[in-house]
């Protein structure tokens, strides 16, 4: 089975209407997608649901994206499971950061749908994928 075919997909963002966005996005593509709105959130459910995928924007509450990375990792389920920071501008050191904790990629906000879907099929291959300025 193709991997990048209909997936679960973990979107995680402050701002509910930020994910509802890009939650369409990827419905319209058949996957599965859940929803958090803090770190915590995010790590109770990514235990409970095992998405194929996750998107995590850096600044939330109770975690931050970096802290629940870090805890994310720990957990045997998902320390293969394919991660991407997005964030509203393009910062080289936080390019650095992510690539050097592991992250699968990091994407630039605003993006379209088939930059979204791009980034998705090409980290679910096992590709990284990172912008550049």
């Amino acid at each position: 089975m193709d991997k990048t075919e209909g997936c679960k997909v973990l979107v995680i963002h402050h701002m509910k209407s930020v994910g509802e966005i890009i939650q369409k996005m990827f419905d319209k593509r058949g996957d599965e997608v859940l929803f958090a709105s803090d770190g915590q959130q995010a790590l109770d459910i990514a235990e409970r649901d095992r998405p194929d995928l996750i998107f995590v924007y850096p600044l939330l509450p109770n975690l931050d994206g970096f802290e629940f990375y870090e805890r994310l990792k720990k957990l045997p389920i998902h320390s293969e499971t394919p991660v991407v920071f997005y964030w509203t501008r393009f910062r080289e050191e936080m390019n650095e950061k992510i690539r050097n904790i592991g992250a699968a990629g990091y994407l630039m906000q605003p993006f379209t749908q088939d930059e979204l879907i791009e980034v998705r099929d090409t980290v679910l291959r096992g590709d990284t994928y990172f912008v550049s300025e």
